[in-house]
């Protein structure tokens, strides 16, 4: 495992981010965003991902209530049961 900036990364897979928050940016070498990476990160207002992240997983970014927009890439072919759960904010 390695940081890269705020994100916790191993083989492509982000396991955790340990920002304050705000707007976000998957790294590019983020393949997959790991089940409730973003646990205990209320501040973030918005995320963007890189094209390469193809797997969102469950509870990814359940209940941050403050989530207001996701910037999705065209490489993303699974987002898992959950992912979003809670996050009732987010503009489309």
């Amino acid at each position: 495992m390695a940081y890269i900036g705020d994100f916790l990364v191993e083989n492509g897979v982000m396991k955790r981010y340990i920002g304050i928050g705000g707007e976000v940016v998957i790294p590019d070498c983020v393949t997959e965003i790991g089940e409730s990476a973003f646990i205990n990160c209320a501040g973030i207002a918005g995320v963007t991902m890189q094209e390469g992240v193809q797997t969102i997983r469950a509870a990814a970014f359940s209940w941050r209530t403050g989530l207001l927009n996701v910037t999705m890439p065209h490489s993303l072919r699974v987002i898992e049961e959950g992912a979003f759960e809670g996050c009732g904010s987010i503009s489309h």
